[in-house]
């Protein structure tokens, strides 16, 4: 495993007019820390998993090609002892100074974590990002790519290694219940379909609407709003996306009910704000 040999490894790339060189020992160690730092002791697992998720974006990051392998839990026991990590009861940490620094995306994440409990719910993850000024793509970067965070189940997160209870989950997992969208389908006699629907913190956000109740309207339709062309609708079985723009037109917010009026003869689609959700 050449990134965790006693000689340094070095790999240069290039970037324009500038070449720049990446130490593969700086990733591995810095990459260690940053965890002991702020997720205490871990286990050998959750070493292997941290760096797996800060490598593989290094590897997208500095190689198109390059993988930068990370060695099964018995080769890193080894690796890690060598390096003089400490380890007690099974749980390995580093003894020395820290000085790794959260990023932004990371930064959301640990205060919502101390706000709001150890687990949290991608809903509420989703939230902390709308109401900060990061854009809410970065959530899913930092999910993937951080090596703080570890996944206990389908949309729920809590910091790597950190012991959670059943109280937690369940808080979590009744804070991910969705946003009521109440769909209404209707058509008058000009052949037009109207759907109306709750708009959700999320949706707002990501521009796209989600719900199984939905008619069948698969496929892109000329998008309008206030008279004036606003882009192309995308409809799947169950889904409207590419919504960001026609929004941002309608200044729209979390509550706000609206209505989608599909021309179902000339394949358009016009979308009105029918103000905020009574029962919200």
């Amino acid at each position: 495993f050449h990134l965790f040999d006693a000689k340094p490894y070095q790999m240069t790339f290039q970037t324009g007019s500038n070449v720049h060189q990446i130490s593969h020992h700086d990733v591995f160690h810095r990459c260690l820390r940053k965890m002991f730092q702020y997720c205490g002791p871990l286990s050998i697992d959750d070493i292997c998993s941290g760096l797996r998720h800060t490598l593989s974006r290094k590897h997208v990051v500095f190689s198109k090609r390059r993988e930068f392998p990370v060695p099964p839990p018995d080769v890193m026991d080894g690796i890690v002892r060598i390096y003089e990590y400490k380890c007690e009861d099974g749980l390995y940490y580093w003894d020395g100074a820290y000085d790794e620094k959260l990023n932004a995306g990371e930064l959301v994440i640990m205060n919502s974590l101390e706000q709001i409990g150890p687990v949290l719910h991608h809903t509420e993850l989703s939230q902390a990002f709308i109401g900060s000024a990061l854009s809410f793509p970065l959530l899913h970067a930092t999910l993937n790519y951080s090596p703080l965070f570890s996944k206990i189940e389908r949309g729920l997160y809590k910091l790597r290694g950190r012991k959670v209870t059943s109280e937690d989950i369940e808080r979590a997992e009744a804070a991910g219940e969705p946003q009521p969208l109440r769909p209404e389908v209707d058509y008058d006699t000009s052949g037009n379909l109207m759907v109306n629907i709750t708009l959700s913190a999320i949706a707002a956000a990501s521009g796209a609407i989600f719900c199984g109740k939905f008619p069948n309207l698969s496929g892109d339709r000329h998008c309008y709003v206030h008279g004036q062309k606003a882009g192309e609708l995308n409809a799947t079985e169950n889904e409207f996306r590419s919504l960001k723009k026609p929004f941002e037109l309608l200044n729209c917010q979390p509550g706000n009910r609206l209505k989608f009026i599909f021309n179902t003869w000339e394949r358009t689609v016009t979308i009105e704000n029918d103000g905020m959700d009574a029962e919200n």
